[in-house]
C-alpha cells in the first residue's frame, strides 16, 4: 500500500468510534510487539530493545532497580560521539548492547546508580574513536505527550528570550529544525512530532527503518560490515500505516489526573520554577494545555551538563522537561536526563545555570513547604 493511501485509510478508521477502537488496539499491539529477528520484520541487526514497551513499559519512563548486586536500567541507553554531536565512526550514535543471532553486540553495558550514575562499557570488535565521548540517557514517560504535539508554535516562540532582554537570568530559545519546525520532543528538542520521535526511536533503538528515518541497518556504520550485510531489506521495515498507529497510540496515553493545590502552585510560582516549567500553553484554538514546560532549550550549567551536544545545541542545554507523570513508581523512578536524581528534591537541587536561582529559592523554603511542593509534584 502506498504511503498516501495508508494514511488515508488510517484517518478513515479514526473517523468512526469503532475504527478508533481498532486503531487503538492495533497501535497498542505494535507498541508492545517483541520483534524477534531481522527476518521477523527488520529488528536490528544491532539494537537496544525488542519493543517500544521494553523502554517505556505501559508508556512510562525508564525503570532502574537492583537484582542482587547488579543494577538493571530498562530504558537506559548510551549515546556516543563527539562533543559537537558527530556520531562515532565505528559505533554510530548509540552503543547497541543487543544483536540478532549470529552477530556480536557492540558492547556489554554495566550500570551503577549507587552514587552518581555511571556505566562501564566493554566494547567488542575494537575501541571507539579516541575523539568520542559517551553519555547516559534515560527514557522519559510518554504520558500526556500528545499535549506537546498540540501546543501552537506561536505559544512557544512567544516565551523565547535568547538574549535575556528582560534581565531575569533566563534565556530560553526554541530549537528550530530543518524546514522551520520547532523541536518539542527528546532531551535536546531534536524532533517536532510524536510520529517523528517514534520513527527516530524505531531506527536507533530497535533498528526498524521507516520512510521518515530510512536506515535499513539501524545505527550500524560502514565499518560494521557484518551488521550491514545482515540487514533484512533495503525497504522500510515499519510501514507508514504502522508508524502512524504507534504514534496514535502514544497520543492516547493520557496524563495522570492533575491534582489541584493552590498553596503548592503558589510556591511553585514564587520559587521561579514556573519561569521555565510554564504551567499551561495554548493550542491553535486557544485552549490551555497543562504541560508545565516552555518547550525551550535552557543552559543548565556545568554541573548538569551532558557530554554530547550537536546542531548548535551545547552539552549543557536541555529542553525543559514537562512536569507530567512524576510519580516515584515504587522507587524504580530516576529523574533528569541520566537518572542522577533519586528524588524530585534532588532533581531540583541539581539545577544550575538558568535554573540556579529557582533551585536556591526551593532550598530556602521551610521543610514543610518544600515537602508539600514535592508531594504535589509527585502526584502530577
Amino acid at each position: 500500500m502506498k504511503r498516501g493511501a495508508a494514511i488515508a485509510l488510517l484517518l478513515a478508521l479514526l473517523a468512526s468510534s469503532a475504527g478508533a477502537d481498532d486503531a487503538y488496539d492495533e497501535g497498542k499491539a505494535l507498541f508492545e510487539r517483541k520483534w524477534e529477528s531481522a527476518a521477523d520484520g527488520g529488528l536490528g541487526p544491532l539494537f537496544n530493545a525488542k519493543s517500544c514497551n521494553g523502554c517505556h513499559k505501559d508508556g512510562g519512563p525508564s525503570r532502574v532497580f537492583k537484582v542482587g548486586t547488579e543494577w538493571i536500567a530498562r530504558g537506559a541507553v548510551v549515546r556516543i560521539g563527539t562533543k559537537g554531536g558527530a556520531p562515532d565512526s565505528r559505533f554510530g550514535r548509540q552503543v547497541q548492547d543487543l544483536a540478532i543471532a549470529g552477530l556480536t553486540p557492540e558492547a556489554a553495558l554495566h550500570f551503577d546508580f549507587t552514587n552518581h550514575p555511571a556505566v562501564q562499557i566493554d566494547f567488542n570488535n575494537g575501541p571507539a574513536d579516541p575523539a568520542s565521548v559517551t553519555e547516559l540517557r534515560l527514557a522519559p514517560s510518554l504520558l500526556g505527550r500528545n499535549m506537546l504535539d498540540a501546543v501552537s508554535a506561536a505559544a512557544i516562540t512567544a516565551l523565547a528570550d535568547p538574549l535575556d532582554t528582560n534581565g531575569d537570568g533566563i534565556s530560553g530559545r526554541a530549537r528550530m529544525l530543518f524546514g522551520g519546525a520547532i523541536g518539542r520532543f527528546g532531551h535536546k528538542a531534536n524532533t517536532p512530532t510524536i510520529a517523528q520521535q517514534s520513527a527516530e526511536a524505531a531506527a536507533i533503538d530497535l533498528g526498524l527503518a521507516t520512510t521518515r528515518v530510512p536506515l535499513p541497518h539501524g545505527d550500524c556504520t560502514a565499518l560494521q560490515d557484518n551488521c550491514v550485510s545482515q540487514a533484512a531489506t533495503d525497504a522500510p521495515e515499519l510501514a507508514d500505516e504502522d508508524l502512524a498507529l504507534i504514534a496514535n497510540f502514544v497520543a492516547t496515553l493520557k496524563a495522570p489526573n492533575q491534582p489541584a493545590d493552590a498553596f503548592a502552585e503558589k510556591l511553585f510560582t514564587e520559587t521561579g520554577c514556573a519561569f521555565c516549567h510554564t504551567p499551561a500553553l495554548s493550542d491553535a484554538q486557544g485552549r490551555m494545555l497543562p504541560v508545565y514546560t516552555d518547550l525551550l532549550l535552557h543552559d543548565m550549567g556545568e554541573a548538569l551538563s551532558g557530554a554530547i551536544g550537536g546542531d548548535g545545541v551545547s552539552p549543557a542545554e536541555w529542553r525543559t522537561a514537562p512536569l507530567i507523570d512524576l510519580a516515584p513508581r515504587d522507587g524504580l523512578r530516576r529523574y533528569l536526563h541520566d537518572g542522577r536524581a533519586k528524588t524530585i528534591e534532588e532533581a531540583v537541587e541539581a539545577h544550575g545555570g538558568e535554573g540556579a536561582e529557582a533551585a536556591r529559592r526551593f532550598q530556602s523554603l521551610a521543610g514543610a513547604q518544600r515537602a508539600g511542593l514535592v508531594t504535589w509534584l509527585q502526584a502530577r
